[in-house]
């Protein structure tokens, strides 16, 4: 049976769910080495889930913005907040002209 190109992931104690294709769209990002490279520190909730210590909010801003290819606008609201969290996975030169 082949593997799931889903991934649920816990997000400051929120669950989300994406696509492996999101998560690793910026293939040598901190972020894609967390499903890819079996050397990265990884830490897991107690159902197994890779947690991720950050605002599940801004969390989900940075996959919308992955899904769209950098094309998607961010709102104004979260913009400072989604553009660190883009530096700190490093997914941040990815398209970044058009936000």
């Amino acid at each position: 049976m082949e593997a799931s190109p889903l991934r649920e992931i816990n997000v400051g104690g929120e669950l989300i769910t994406t696509s492996i294709y999101t998560l690793t769209k910026v293939p040598e990002s901190k972020l894609a080495n967390l499903f890819v490279n079996p050397k990265t520190k990884v830490e897991y909730d107690k159902y197994g889930r890779v947690f991720i210590d950050s605002n599940p909010i801004i969390f989900r801003e940075l996959l919308a913005w992955l899904q769209y290819d950098g094309s998607y606008k961010i709102p104004e609201e979260y913009r400072s907040r989604v553009l660190q969290e883009l530096g700190r996975w490093g997914v941040e030169n990815f398209e970044t002209k058009n936000n």
